[in-house]
Formats: structure tokens, C-alpha cells, sequence
């Protein structure tokens, strides 16, 4: 990612993992992306800008939403 940051290019998105990705501006600014549906529309949070967020980080704030993100089941009663 290093390589695409501060250059001038055409604006993209790259796919990290699942639901996790970076958006490339065209002056080269990298934003970490995630990518959930709220009430069957989807939505795109911006969790940071690269370098100041890393991979590590942002790897770990997905696991974090996507636990947020799973419809909760109710627990099963035990007999």
C-alpha cells in the first residue's frame, strides 16, 4: 500500500477481507473501508486513513463491527 499512497491516480477501491477494504483517492489518500448492511441497505463506514490506521488496527475494528453486525439469537432455554 505504500507504493499508492500520495500519488496521483485514477480513485479505486481494493478488497483487503471479507467485508474489510481501502478506498484510493485520486491525489492517493488510502481510507480503510468496512462494509455492512443495516436494515437490508448497505452502508460503508470509514474506519481511518492509512498510515495513521494500520492493517493490524484495522483488521481488529472489523472483528469488532462484524460482531456488532450478526442479527442476535435468542438463547435456548436448558432443560
Amino acid at each position: 500500500m505504500r507504493k499508492l499512497l500520495g500519488k496521483n491516480q485514477r480513485p479505486c477501491v481494493l478488497s483487503h477481507r471479507d467485508s474489510l477494504s481501502v478506498r484510493v483517492s485520486a491525489k492517493g489518500t488510502i481510507t480503510w473501508q468496512y462494509r455492512c448492511r443495516v436494515g437490508g441497505k448497505q452502508v460503508i463506514i470509514s474506519l481511518g486513513r492509512y498510515p495513521g490506521l494500520s492493517i493490524q488496527r484495522s483488521a481488529r475494528l472489523h472483528t469488532s463491527f462484524s460482531k456488532l453486525d450478526k442479527p442476535r439469537q435468542r438463547p435456548t432455554p436448558r432443560t
